[in-house]
């Protein structure tokens, strides 16, 4: 008996101690998931303050006029955060650089966002209309060593070849590649609201007349063309700081923007 009695004592503290380390190490565990819960935490508060500071030096950039410098700040600012507000103001200081392909493209997909706030839908909206306004419309088919190769703009890799798209009224540097290696070469240049079809490589410019209607940029979407002149003005989203900006106070920009202010979350 006294044997049994102690197998039975033995047992019950093992036991004791097996449940012991198990909430010590269940403890230990929770303690750990809090631990890096709150880690992670600080780490996307400073993504985020990062994100806020990158994209207030790009507003101030584009009240300076320096709107390469503005469109670092502004590629900078969605790598870490993709919102809105950063993608249509990347989109407006392309537009203002002339790069329209890719300004369609990002004023698209700001649009294209599942929330978007109210001033930057109004803002792109216009965007979308200055820009059909102003482009021309290009499509690019290759011919000879160019074929299967991968067309650039002025440095902006095409997506979709074979799709029109819009270029701005000046002179556009198309470049083909293939395997790493130049193949074609060729400068384009087209008036506003011309549609053109643009042979690279061995086969002579191939134009198309005016077709009148819609027109398909890099990522499938229409377009409508505006007709009509006037000033393009286009809006340029910055970061409130919980203070309402000053009323009767001139924009900072010379050009085309008129600095407006949101909230940006």
């Amino acid at each position: 008996m006294r044997s049994s009695s102690r197998l039975f004592s033995l047992a019950s503290a093992a036991l004791l101690a097996c449940l012991a380390l198990s909430l010590v190490t269940s403890s230990g565990a929770e303690a750990q998931r809090r631990r890096r819960r709150a880690a992670q935490q600080t780490t996307d508060t400073a993504e985020t303050d990062r994100a806020r500071s990158l994209f207030a030096e790009g507003v101030s950039l584009v009240a300076e006029s320096r709107f390469e410098d503005a469109e670092a700040r502004f590629r900078q600012a969605l790598a870490i955060r993709d919102a809105p507000a950063i993608r249509y103001n990347l989109a407006s200081v392309l537009y203002e650089q002339g790069e329209y392909p890719e300004a369609q493209i990002e004023n698209e997909r700001a649009l294209a966002a599942e929330t978007v706030p109210d001033a930057v839908r109004t803002a792109a909206m216009e965007l979308r209309g200055h820009i059909a306004e102003r482009a021309a419309y290009v499509t690019f088919e290759l011919a000879g060593p160019a074929v299967g190769g991968s067309i650039s703009v002025d440095g902006y890799v095409l997506t979709q070849p074979g799709l029109e798209i819009p270029l701005s009224p000046a002179s556009h540097t198309v470049v083909v590649t293939l395997s790493g290696a130049e193949v074609a070469r060729r400068e384009v240049e087209v008036p506003t609201g011309e549609h053109r079809t643009v042979v690279v490589g061995e086969a002579p410019v191939v134009e198309t007349p005016v077709v009148p209607g819609r027109s398909i940029d890099q990522e499938d979407w229409f377009w409508p063309v505006v007709a009509g002149g006037g000033v393009l003005v286009v809006a340029v989203i910055g970061v409130s700081v919980g203070v309402a900006a000053t009323s009767g106070t001139e924009g900072p920009v010379q050009g085309n923007f008129m600095p407006g202010v949101i909230t940006w979350p």
